[in-house]
């Protein structure tokens, strides 16, 4: 408690042990900001991943059947992206009470939209294709056809999609838990350090300014980082930056 709001090492009074000071319990800083990163970007992970997963398999599967099964998936992706997730997320962790396996949970459930409609719309595209026809001409299962041909295809498509939801993950964990419904002590991620941290801004900015820088270049870097991905394994996208 001695060392309680001490400022960043190049402010006055602040000193190199802290390099970004110290909150209200005299806690480094920086070591809660690498501590939260840990389980911030393990909710982000796994739910973007599960989702991705559901994801691809409905739009997949969806696309390829045809008929009135797709036409009902294809709506209920609409009904559930008419869905308010965050109030979702609050009404049922208000009822269950708040957990990270629980909140992994809702994001999986309430996040496979936009995955479902971009593996739709290519499996739609490829299924007319000339080596989907002699597949089928070969005397291919359906099983066969969907995962042997047809989703090799549109992984590319998946892993981009894969890193473009991270950032959306990440940033609704720290709204969650900014909120209080999410990660709760004595756990800790971004979205709770930003919570404690502004009771404290007039006395103490650094203590939720950090944690939101981590947010803000994790979030930045994602995003760079699936522009490049896509310009790698898209062939269109490589084409048309005139790489080869």
């Amino acid at each position: 408690m001695t060392e309680r709001f001490l400022p960043p090492a190049w402010e006055a009074g602040g000193t190199w042990s802290h390099p970004l000071g110290t909150d209200n319990l005299g806690r480094d800083v920086l070591s809660r900001i690498i501590v939260g990163t840990r389980l911030s970007l393990l909710i982000g992970g796994l739910s973007d991943v599960g989702a991705a997963a559901i994801g691809v398999t409905i739009g997949l599967v969806g696309a390829y059947v045809g008929g009135w099964r797709s036409v009902a998936l294809a709506r209920l992706t609409d009904l559930q992206m008419a869905l308010p997730g965050l109030l979702v997320i609050i009404a049922v962790v208000g009822v269950y009470g708040p957990s990270v396996s629980l909140l992994i949970l809702l994001f999986i459930i309430l996040g496979w939209m936009i995955s479902a409609r971009l593996i739709r719309a290519q499996t739609l595209s490829l299924t007319s294709s000339s080596f989907i026809e002699a597949a089928r001409s070969s005397g291919a299962s359906d099983l066969r056809i969907m995962f042997r041909h047809i989703l090799p295809n549109v992984m590319p498509t998946a892993v981009v999609v894969v890193i473009i939801e991270l950032p959306p993950f990440i940033l609704g964990e720290a709204s969650i838990s900014f909120l209080g419904f999410g990660v709760q002590p004595p756990d800790t991620s971004w979205g709770l350090l930003l919570a404690e941290g502004r009771r404290y801004m007039t006395v103490a900015w650094w203590v939720s300014i950090f944690p939101g820088i981590a947010v803000f270049m994790t979030l930045l870097s994602l995003t760079v980082l699936a522009n490049w991905v896509q310009g790698e394994i898209d062939p269109v996208a490589r084409a048309g930056s005139g790489r080869r």
